[in-house]
């Protein structure tokens, strides 16, 4: 039960999530129509059946039942399909260009947003866990790494350098379907070894190996309240050099062989503090935990406005360039489209699960991603595709090259056939998709 309403709970804060970008992106459509004199007659959040509406002065502002979507509905845009006289604050009265900032607006709102959030938390600074660039690579999988080793360090891919494992991880994501040149300090000797990075025809990333993972040392480096490690009076600094007489090297072996105890045994502790001084202690386990973690937590200082300005407007291209990769790639039937479609209860459960997170451990994450998904959102609307905001800036695109003159009926009824046809199409491989999800992590 308790874990039902977890569920319940990561997708309401998904569903507030998913609804500020939805309001930002029906926002610009509003303002800008107004601005240019399109009379809005309906503000929705929220798809299908109105359950709660307020009219003001000039327009209705509703709360709809499905609450995946939103529209604004604009004054005569329908008569141009049924032949209904232009009034004064229809849409299609006046110069196409009206329409086209209008319906630019909804994405180009989302830019702004995005932006905008990528420069705050630029200047909000973060926690981060620091991890080297130094890998550790488990017995079993030593055969499949080779010739990479545990204890090496990487310290570039092809001529990138890497100073962390996050540096290694992201730069492999930009990296899949190719070959790529890895510089190794092993030991004081430089090595070059190339692997051959699989690419992942759901995202369109490259595939980060799995028998990779950050080194993690077998010193303290933090100790939990409360905890065994705490009563035992354990310090951080501490290095573990064994468990009951078995020798450990590294944080890894320490989690494998404490896995082997029952979850309340007595163990002997042999710690090395200082470098000096060689102790020993009993220690009670609770849960067949210690209480320690192996990873330091680093703040990274918020930068100027300025600076802010430089990283926010980095980060914006970095993530344009990323998900036009990813579209490239499913246009070039690199990725498959059915695969890397994710309806709307993965995207709600995610979003809702960071954010849920994000509470926890600071908002970082959840602006950081309310902005990729805007921002996404954004260049999504404004493809090509009939029904589409990019489909309707092609149609009235072309009405001003016929200078104003109204498109034939004929042609709007086969190209609104298209566009619906196409989120057909979306809409069953989106909910083909979170039944899948839903099939093989049930409630």
């Amino acid at each position: 039960m308790t874990e039902i309403f977890s569920r319940v709970e990561i997708w309401l804060l998904g569903l507030l999530g998913l609804n500020i970008i939805v309001f930002i992106h029906e926002l610009g459509h509003f303002l800008i129509a107004r601005a240019v004199g399109i009379t809005v007659e309906v503000f929705s959040i929220g798809l299908g059946p109105k359950i709660w509406k307020k009219q003001f002065k000039t327009f209705e502002f509703a709360l709809s039942l499905l609450p995946l979507g939103g529209y604004c509905k604009m004054q005569g845009e329908s008569t141009q399909s049924i032949g209904t006289p232009i009034q004064k604050g229809d849409m299609y009265y006046g110069h196409p260009w009206r329409r086209i900032v209008t319906v630019f607006a909804g994405a180009g709102f989302n830019f702004i947003f995005a932006y905008v959030i990528f420069i705050i938390i630029s200047m909000l600074g973060s926690t981060q866990i620091r991890l080297s660039n130094t890998i550790f690579i488990p017995d079993n999988r030593q055969e499949e790494a080779f010739p990479l080793q545990s204890g090496d360090t990487i310290v570039f891919i092809n001529s990138t350098p890497v100073t962390s494992y996050f540096d290694l991880h992201n730069y492999i994501l930009e990296q899949g379907n190719q070959t790529i040149t890895l510089t190794i300090n092993r030991a004081g000797e430089t090595l070059l070894i190339e692997k051959y990075i699989d690419i992942d025809k759901q995202t369109g990333q490259g595939v980060f190996p799995t028998y990779i993972y950050p080194y993690l040392p077998n010193v303290i480096q933090n100790i939990l309240p409360n905890s065994p490690a705490e009563k035992s009076q354990l310090q951080v600094g501490d290095r573990i050099i064994s468990i009951n007489g078995v020798p450990v090297d590294n944080f890894y072996t320490l989690s494998s062989l404490l896995a082997t105890y029952s979850p309340s045994e007595h163990i002997t502790l042999d710690i090395l503090r200082n470098d000096t001084d060689l102790l020993s202690y009993e220690i009670t386990l609770d849960n067949g935990k210690i209480g320690i973690e192996s990873t330091q937590k680093e703040r990274v200082k918020g930068l100027s406005f300025i600076q802010a300005l430089k990283a926010g407007t980095k980060m914006f291209v970095n993530t344009l360039h990323t998900y036009w990769k990813g579209i490239n790639m499913i246009i070039q039937r690199e990725i498959s489209l059915k695969e890397s479609t994710a309806g709307p209860v993965q995207t709600t459960e995610f979003i809702g699960q960071v954010a849920k997170e994000s509470f926890k451990h600071g908002i970082h994450d959840i602006l950081l991603l309310l902005g990729i998904f805007s921002l996404i959102i954004g260049v999504t609307n404004l493809l090509p595709i009939p029904i589409l905001d990019g489909g309707l800036i092609v149609l009235f695109l072309i009405e001003m090259l016929r200078r104003g003159k109204p498109l034939p009926k004929k042609f709007l009824s086969i190209y609104q056939t298209i566009g619906i046809i196409f989120i057909m199409l979306l809409l069953y491989l989106a909910i083909h998709s979170d039944i899948s999800y839903l099939i093989t992590k049930p409630l």
